[in-house]
């Protein structure tokens, strides 16, 4: 910005120069400003338009007022001023609320993570309680047959079954704990 102002300021010492020669001031300054908002029409819209706007407002002031030269600078830097510190402060607003949004969408992403994990572990750990119950109960039931009916064959049937299933459940609780490691580092 402060480049903008000081080449516009170096140009209005120009065509202070070109005003002695006979060239009516505010058509070549203005005509100047012009050509200095198409270059920069590419790079900067609102500035462009801004430069545009000046040259407007210098034919004006050039029509109605011999002392031209003088009210020119002067106009031209405080709307380019003006400009500026109202574009600046669209920027910052802009960019503090994207800041704030960035930041209140980390927080819910994070409340929305740690509560999935929390079920996910609950879930697990309910189904490994209601496997051990359901085996316990299997168990119990078998010995309490057995007690019950003294037959030998079938309480040492009943024992190896109850040995395989004992060996069958640890497995299966091995297995759901190590699933359970490798899904919960995953998220």
């Amino acid at each position: 910005m402060r480049r903008a102002i000081g080449k516009l300021v170096e140009v209005y010492d120009v065509f202070l120069k070109k005003a002695a020669s006979g060239v009516g001031p505010h058509f070549a300054l203005s005509n100047h400003l012009r050509e200095y908002a198409a270059n920069f029409a590419e790079k900067d819209e609102e500035l462009a338009t801004e430069l545009n706007t000046s040259a407007q407002t210098i034919e004006d002031i050039g029509k109605h007022n011999k002392d031209f030269v003088v009210n020119a600078r002067s106009q031209v830097i405080v709307q380019l001023k003006c400009w500026y510190s109202e574009s600046r402060k669209q920027f910052k607003q802009e960019m503090s609320d994207i800041g704030k949004r960035k930041t209140q969408l980390e927080t819910e992403m994070k409340r929305a993570g740690v509560a999935k994990l929390k079920e996910i572990e609950k879930t697990r750990e309910s189904k490994k309680e209601k496997d051990f119950r359901k085996r316990m109960k299997l168990l119990r039931e078998g010995i309490l047959f057995c007690k019950n009916h003294a037959a030998s064959e079938l309480t040492d049937y009943l024992r190896q079954m109850l040995v395989q299933m004992n060996i069958l459940g640890e497995e299966s609780t091995r297995t759901i704990r190590e699933a359970g490691k490798v899904d919960s580092s995953s998220y």
